[in-house]
């Protein structure tokens, strides 16, 4: 979504909110929310990058895209056929076995970020902004990124859900410049072995590390 955001000519404008858009891990909102009840589409664009704000991003999709149907036409637009977006936060990361929406693949989701960030789907200059914002986001610090060899430039954007309906849910997709080379996009999803955790299981996040730990290993013929 904050890819979606630095594509706009209207990223600065202003989006007021009040107690009523509070939803579950929404730090930064709530922080504004004592100053000044608003922050720009640009400033929610960044919280949801880096610190997965749930209201920032139901902010954003309400008010710049429409809610979520608008944002899934966004991704079509942009050549991704199968990544899809139907309801808001926190509900959309209720996906139990079996359930299409709010889903994605792998490979689908590293194509798209291929394109925006180095496929020349973004302005370089919001591009650039959009990895500085992944490099320094912080949530996905003992996800693929700490398989990495110590040095190699990363960014990621990360994905968390527990639910008793379905297995704890353990994401992450990461740009990555491994040493003199062209950057790798990766991306990793985990279903863990157990539901409804009652908080994020260490173990679970070191299934992706060891992703990066093999990944960093591998060259190109």
């Amino acid at each position: 979504m904050p890819a979606a955001v630095l594509q706009r000519a209207d990223a600065e404008r202003r989006i007021a909110f009040t107690e009523a858009d509070l939803v579950p891990h929404s730090p930064v909102v709530l922080e504004h929310m004592a100053r000044s009840g608003s922050m720009t589409a640009i400033e929610l664009a960044e919280a949801t990058q880096k610190t997965s704000d749930n209201a920032a991003a139901n902010l954003l999709l309400r008010h710049l895209f429409g809610g979520p149907a608008g944002f899934t036409a966004w991704l079509r637009r942009q050549g991704d056929a199968v990544t899809r977006l139907d309801r808001v936060e926190t509900a959309m990361n209720r996906v139990p076995p079996g359930e299409l929406r709010d889903t994605t693949t792998p490979s689908a989701i590293a194509a798209s970020s291929a394109r925006l960030l180095v496929g020349g789907g973004l302005q370089r200059s919001a591009a650039d902004r959009l990895i500085a914002w992944m490099e320094a986001t912080r949530t996905g610090s003992r996800r693929l990124r700490a398989g990495l060899p110590p040095g190699w430039r990363v960014g990621d954007k990360t994905g968390t859900a527990m639910h008793e309906a379905m297995p704890d849910k353990v994401n992450d997709v990461a740009i990555v410049w491994p040493p003199g080379a062209a950057p790798w996009i990766l991306a990793a999803y985990y279903d863990g072995p157990q539901r409804n955790s009652a908080k994020l299981r260490p173990e679970d996040e070191a299934v992706l590390a060891e992703v990066g730990r093999i990944v960093s290993q591998w060259r190109p013929a």
